[in-house]
């Protein structure tokens, strides 16, 4: 069973006027939503894969890119900082976010991290039907 239906949009303005009124169609397709994607980052690789790792080993992603070291700049602690970071883009399926969560609590090395979920509103079918039986399969999970 999927999780929700989403309907799919060819650029912002549509997306706008959906999530403003939901009761409207504007001509969208329906497409069932199946995977989301979540962004956070580390402070640097070491920790990046050791999240990653963790995250696919526990089924809560079928995966999880490891991106270049980006510069972010935000507020904390009453200064503006500047720093050095790794971004990670986590493929998951809306049903497990709730664990993801718990896992970020227990094992993000931040102690605010960020968690950021973005819906896949289309893609191939053979990479969802690969995440979905990934993730969905609990055997697996202390093997490797």
């Amino acid at each position: 069973m999927l999780s929700s239906v989403f309907y799919a949009c060819p650029d912002f303005i549509g997306l706008h006027r959906l999530m403003r009124y939901p009761d409207r169609r504007f001509g969208l397709l329906e497409f069932e939503m199946e995977l989301s994607l979540v962004l956070t980052t580390c402070e640097d690789r070491q920790q990046a894969e050791r999240l990653a790792r963790l995250l696919v080993e526990n089924h809560l992603a079928a995966c999880v890119s490891i991106g270049a070291p980006v510069t972010s700049v935000f507020p904390w602690q009453g200064r503006i900082d500047t720093e050095q970071e790794v971004t990670l883009t986590i493929k998951t399926r809306p049903e497990r976010l709730p664990a993801l969560k718990q896992a970020f609590n227990d094992h993000h090395p931040y102690e605010v991290p960020e968690m950021l979920v973005m819906p896949v509103v289309d893609g191939l079918k053979p990479y969802f039907d690969w995440a979905r039986e990934w993730i969905d399969n609990d055997n697996d999970k202390n093997s490797n």
